[in-house]
């Protein structure tokens, strides 16, 4: 039987090395992030020359996260030419026997690429392929790169001119554009309008924040009643890729300079985190104006969607207009969507790790009370079909 055929030098693919161990049996490494020694999570590789209906067995074992979906249910997902050619099949869950387990120390002295000493993870699970020498593609979470984006924010602007804006917040690290999109049907007219700003892939592997972002702006573009009555009293400015070079690398969690942005916001490095710098250069220019500031993010360990608040926890009496007031737009959400969004999956303080993230920066530097990150699980809802 012919060797499988692995590759990921291609736009947001990380795969490191692989070894066959036998006939039908390899072993994967991912590449840790850029300039840094982990932050293994996100994967995204191709692998063709296979033979139909005969299993495969593959086993990643350098994650670095203790607690993982994958132990509760979730599948890999699968990309097959054969059957988008074919079947117009897109992505699709795939695997049997998933199991995710603490790696045998013996692997990480095997092989030179792991540090001795630490503790890594390995997701391990059986596949068949569809068709013979198919050419198909393995990934964490939906992949959604920078090219995409560009083409979907081409394709927003020209069907969508009169309600769109679209501009150049920065140039990142490597010279990419970090793109800034303003949504308003009054952009000449009402200057004074209130603000909503939204922001995504800070972290690169959170790829399902862009899926988010790409349904919001299509919503928000629409000829719906409810759409037309929040561009009348709203102006949405959205940030949709924080982190471009993280996510044309293949990074999970950092930039090229090896940092997790979601902790730079109380930083002020213009050559360093340049999107950061110019991001909260914005909203000083806007910062009487925002009413609302939520960056989406993807969760690997929980299920569902929901929410992480800011409150001001020291005020010297308590104030319970406040208090509703940050848990209000939660609340909303799980009245809309109860069989989506957990409300009791939502918490409303602001842990000391988590002083300088994006929603704790700007509620404290800008003032923002209702300022949020949304995580969207990786996996799903246990209670939705």
């Amino acid at each position: 039987m012919s060797a499988l055929e692995f590759e990921s030098r291609f736009e947001s693919g990380n795969l490191y090395q692989a070894w066959r161990v036998s006939p039908q049996q390899y072993i994967l490494l991912i590449r840790n992030d850029l300039s840094t020694l982990g932050h293994t999570q996100w994967f995204y590789f191709r692998v063709r020359n296979m033979i139909r209906n005969k299993w495969y067995n593959f086993k990643i074992i350098n994650f670095s996260k203790k607690h993982n979906l994958y132990s509760q249910g979730m599948q890999p997902l699968v990309y097959s030419e054969h059957l988008a050619e074919k079947y117009k099949i897109g992505w699709f869950r795939s695997g049997s026997n998933v199991r995710y387990r603490q790696t045998n120390v013996d692997f990480v002295q095997r092989f030179s690429y792991l540090r001795s000493g630490k503790s890594y993870y390995t997701l391990e699970w059986d596949v068949t392929f569809p068709q013979d020498n198919d050419t198909c593609f393995m990934a964490h979470c939906y992949p959604y790169n920078y090219t995409n984006l560009q083409q979907d924010l081409s394709e927003l602007v020209s069907t969508r001119p009169m309600l769109v804006q679209l501009n150049s917040l920065c140039s990142t690290l490597a010279g990419n554009t970090c793109f800034h999109i303003a949504v308003d049907d009054s952009f000449a007219v009402n200057r004074d309008k209130k603000v909503a700003v939204i922001t995504a892939r800070v972290h690169p592997g959170e790829s399902n924040s862009s899926l988010i972002v790409k349904g919001l702006l299509d919503y928000l573009t629409s000829y719906s009643s409810s759409a037309q009555e929040l561009r009348k009293l709203f102006a949405f400015h959205i940030i949709p890729m924080l982190n471009p070079d993280g996510v044309i690398v293949g990074n999970y969690r950092c930039s090229l300079a090896g940092k997790d942005l979601n902790r730079t916001f109380n930083q002020q490095d213009c050559h360093l985190y340049p999107t950061i710098y110019h991001f909260k250069k914005m909203l000083e220019k806007m910062k009487d104006k925002i009413v609302l500031y939520c960056d989406l993010h993807g969760h690997s360990q929980k299920h569902d969607v929901f929410m992480y608040g800011c409150s001001r926890e020291n005020l010297l009496s308590f104030n319970p207009e406040l208090y509703l007031q940050s848990r209000l737009i939660p609340w909303l959400m799980a009245k809309q969507s109860p069989e989506k969004f957990l409300f009791s999956g939502c918490t409303f303080h602001i842990k000391k790790n988590k002083e300088s993230t994006g929603r704790a920066v700007v509620f404290k530097q800008f003032n923002v009370e209702n300022s949020y990150t949304l995580e969207a699980t990786f996996s799903g809802s246990p209670s939705s079909k």
